[in-house]
């Protein structure tokens, strides 16, 4: 696989399935979904599952973008720290994002099971740390604001890391995976079931017509 970026990642160095070289085959479908990265593909086999008619189109390849340059980590705690998207948009809407996060990585370990995915995926444990004085007053409030939410955390002194930390925490239920062989099993089962996909083909924009959208590409 090829990907956005200057350096390859340690993931683009697998194949896609043959399979995956598809044509259209109408030009009406229930549902086109833009972008074969990690979001696009899960979403078009969730759609197909219900018996939607889709296609599925990138104007590069899959996972050219983001996915393809990703950490792979699956995480329940996020870049942008609780409590500063609780500041922007209160406590029910970050409570809504937990959920989202949780499930998410559900779903990724269904779609594991359910199509027997080999993708390295493996359970472990993050750590947030403090280099500084003013960093660990800032980390002991995200502390807090996990534990507030319900997600399990602890304070420690160390990490397994040879950097220095002022302070740390340590929270559980964390996962790592090979986020294209993933993506690959997911394209496999979307396939499978009749979805289509057209590669290298760019939307340029959508109307919208009494009874239907048309795409330009």
């Amino acid at each position: 696989m090829k990907r956005d970026g200057k350096n390859e990642s340690a993931w683009q160095d697998i194949d896609l399935p043959a399979k995956a070289i598809s044509k259209m085959t109408s030009d009406t479908y229930d549902v086109l979904i833009v972008g074969a990265g990690i979001t696009g593909v899960s979403s078009a086999l969730a759609l197909q599952k219900q018996g939607m008619k889709c296609l599925l189109l990138d104007s590069s390849g899959i996972g050219f973008g983001t996915t393809g340059g990703t950490t792979a980590h699956l995480n329940t705690v996020l870049d942008t720290p609780y409590t500063e998207i609780e500041k922007l948009h209160g406590k029910e809407k970050t409570q809504r994002v937990i959920q989202s996060v949780h499930q998410a990585m559900n779903n990724i370990q269904a779609n594991i099971k359910e199509y027997a995915i080999d993708c390295d995926y493996h359970s472990c444990t993050g750590y947030m740390y403090a280099k500084d004085d003013k960093q660990a007053d800032e980390l002991i409030k995200i502390q807090a604001a996990l534990e507030t939410y319900g997600i399990p955390c602890m304070g420690e002194s160390e990490i397994p890391l040879p950097v220095f930390s002022k302070y740390a925490i340590e929270f559980n239920q964390q996962a790592r995976f090979h986020p294209l062989k993933y993506i690959a099993g997911l394209l496999s089962a979307y396939l499978d079931l009749g979805g289509e996909i057209s590669l290298n083909v760019r939307v340029l924009g959508a109307s919208e017509g009494e009874d239907m959208i048309e795409v330009e590409t």
